[in-house]
């Protein structure tokens, strides 16, 4: 065991806050994690993917105090074409914009800079 390691460390309310920070403490009943699991298994055929979608769903309406419950019945509402670029949008919305799930950004390379460093 390595003797660095601290054995009896005094946690305050400070070091309790980092220590769970990216641990965000909500509980979902089996109801609606079934039935989040259930409609994206519904839209994908593949139970893997429909499992690691609701986690992501759950996490994200956890994380800006929404209702997955709600969030799903208003994707019940959308035409299944457009259900994938709303689902990206509600997944990015805690990322960058430099970051971003399913969107493309179009950037265009800097054409003077790229003619520059080719040799003739």
């Amino acid at each position: 065991m390595a003797n660095n390691v601290l054995q009896n460390v005094q946690v305050d309310q400070t070091t309790a806050f980092y220590n769970n920070f990216f641990n965000p403490s909500f509980d979902v009943s089996t109801n609606v994690d079934n039935a989040i699991v259930s409609f994206f298994q519904k839209m994908t055929g593949n139970s893997a993917s429909a499992a690691l979608l609701a986690g992501s769903i759950i996490t994200t309406c956890a994380s800006n105090n929404i209702d997955p419950m709600s969030m799903i019945q208003e994707l019940m509402t959308l035409p299944q074409g457009d259900l994938t670029s709303y689902v990206a949008t509600l997944l990015n919305m805690g990322r960058q914009t430099t970051s971003l799930l399913g969107m493309s950004t179009g950037s265009k390379p800097a054409v003077g800079y790229a003619a520059r460093t080719i040799l003739p």
